[in-house]
C-alpha cells in the first residue's frame, strides 16, 4: 500500500474507546508538535473472524465490532471519494457522537452500524449522506482488511486498537498506549516523548498491566474529573486466549442458611469486610484501602492464612445494596463472591455464593501450568467446605 507524506499513521475501529482516548491525545500531540496525521483502518471484526463470539467474548461485542466495520466501509468510500483529511472528520464526528455525547440507551452497538445513526455524523462531518450507501456495501471490505493486515504487520497480532506508526515507514509503531484519561495539553507533548522513546528503545518489546480505568467518556458514563471503575481486561472485558482456557465454564456454589435478623441489620454485618476474619475460615483480617468503603468501586485487602500458606488478595465492591446483596470481584476478575439477603420466616435468608470465573481458571492455567486443574480443584473444595462454616459463624454473632 502506498505510503502518504504523514508523521503519524493512526489505526482506528470507531467503536473502541480507547482508540478514542488514545486520538484526542494525539490531536493534543499533533497541535503542539504540527504533525500531520494519516487516519487508517484496522477492523476488530476481522481481527476476529476466525473467532467464536458466543465463547469468547460478552454477548455484546459481535454485533458492536459488526457495526464498527459498516463504519469503516464508509470510511473507505469517504477517503476514495473525498480525502484523506475528511476520513480524520468522519472519525472525529463518530467519536463525539458515540463516546463524547450522554448516554443515548437507544445507541446501541448494533445501532451505530445504521443508516439513522449516521446520516447526522456525516452532516456533522460537513459529508454528503449518500456515503451510508456504503454501511452494506461489502466491496470495502478488502480494502479495510489490507489496512487491517498492514497495521498488524507492523506490531504483531496479539494487539488490539488503536496502533500507531511514527515517522513512516522506517519509525517506530506500537500498539496504544491505551490511557484511560485526557492528558492536560502541557502532559500531552511529555507523554508523548515517553512513548515513542521507550517504544524505539531497540530490543524493545512489551511494557503492559492488564487492569485498566473505565476511560473519562461521557458516552460510558463517566464525565471528566471522575475515575471510571477499574477492570481486568485480561478476562472479561476482551478476548480468552484460543484453546482450553476459552471453552473453561463458571464454577459456582452457594448455600444459604436463615437468621434471625432483619434484613437491614444482617446487611450491615456481612458488608462490614474488617470483620471478616470473625466468620472466614480462611481470611484473617481485612482493611480498606481505596474508595468510600462499602460503596461500589470501593477496594479492600484481604490476609488469608492455611496450613500450607499465607497470602494476600485485593477486591473491588461491584454491589451494595443495603438489605438485599453486597458482592465484591477479587483482583477485579478472577472470582466473585456475594451475599444476598431476602426476608423469610423468622428472619432473613442469606445466601453466600462463590464463582470462580473464565478469568481466574485462565490466570491459573499461566501461573502453574498442567497443575492448574488440581489448585483449581482445591478452590472450589474450600468453597464447598468454607461457604456453610461461614453462615454457621455470621447466624452465631448475628443471633448472639
Amino acid at each position: 500500500m502506498a505510503e502518504v507524506d504523514a508523521d503519524i499513521h493512526f489505526y482506528f475501529d470507531p467503536v473502541c474507546p480507547f482508540a478514542w482516548m488514545t486520538s484526542r491525545w494525539v490531536r493534543l500531540v499533533q497541535a503542539r508538535r504540527e504533525y500531520t496525521v494519516d487516519w487508517r483502518f484496522i477492523s476488530l471484526r476481522l481481527v476476529n473472524a476466525a473467532v467464536d463470539y458466543d465463547a469468547q467474548f460478552p454477548p455484546e461485542y459481535e454485533a458492536g465490532h459488526t457495526a464498527g466495520l459498516r463504519l469503516l466501509r464508509v470510511a473507505a468510500r469517504t477517503r476514495a471519494e473525498h480525502g484523506r483529511a475528511a476520513v480524520g472528520r468522519l472519525y472525529e464526528a463518530l467519536g463525539r457522537r458515540i463516546f463524547d455525547s450522554a448516554p443515548d440507551p437507544e445507541d446501541t452497538g448494533e445501532r451505530r452500524g445504521t443508516r439513522a445513526f449516521l446520516e447526522p455524523v456525516l452532516a456533522e462531518a460537513g459529508l454528503p449522506a449518500e456515503l451510508a450507501d456504503a454501511l452494506d456495501d461489502a466491496s470495502y471490505d478488502a480494502v479495510v482488511q489490507a489496512e487491517t493486515d498492514e497495521a498488524l504487520s507492523l506490531t504483531g497480532k496479539d494487539v488490539g486498537t488503536p496502533i500507531i506508526h511514527f515517522r513512516p515507514p522506517t519509525g517506530v509503531a506500537f500498539f496504544g498506549p491505551v490511557i484511560s484519561r485526557l492528558p492536560a495539553e502541557e502532559d500531552a507533548v511529555r507523554l508523548w516523548d515517553h512513548v515513542v522513546g521507550l517504544a524505539g528503545f531497540p530490543g524493545f518489546a512489551e511494557l503492559k498491566r492488564s487492569l485498566r480505568e473505565l476511560p473519562q467518556l461521557r458516552g460510558l458514563g463517566v464525565d471528566v474529573g471522575e475515575v471510571g471503575v477499574e477492570e481486568d481486561w485480561h478476562g472479561g472485558s476482551r478476548r480468552h486466549k484460543q484453546g482450553e482456557t476459552a471453552r473453561m465454564n463458571t464454577l459456582s456454589h452457594s448455600d444459604s442458611v436463615v437468621v434471625r435478623s432483619s434484613p437491614e441489620a444482617l446487611y450491615d454485618l456481612v458488608s462490614d469486610v474488617t470483620r471478616t476474619g470473625e466468620w472466614s475460615p480462611i481470611c484473617r483480617t481485612c482493611w480498606w484501602d481505596e474508595g468510600t468503603p462499602g460503596e461500589v468501586g470501593s477496594w479492600f485487602s484481604g490476609r488469608n492464612e492455611t496450613p500450607e500458606r499465607t497470602w494476600e488478595t485485593r477486591s473491588q465492591v461491584v454491589a451494595a445494596d443495603r438489605g438485599r446483596e453486597f458482592a465484591w470481584l477479587v483482583g477485579g476478575g478472577y472470582a466473585r463472591w456475594a451475599f444476598t439477603l431476602e426476608p423469610a420466616d423468622g428472619g432473613t435468608r442469606l445466601t453466600e455464593s462463590w464463582e470462580f470465573l473464565p478469568a481466574g481458571q485462565e490466570f491459573f492455567v499461566e501461573r502453574y501450568g498442567q497443575d492448574a486443574p488440581a489448585q483449581i480443584e482445591e478452590r472450589t473444595r474450600a468453597a464447598h467446605a468454607g461457604i456453610p462454616a461461614t453462615l454457621a459463624a455470621i447466624k452465631r454473632i448475628a443471633e448472639s
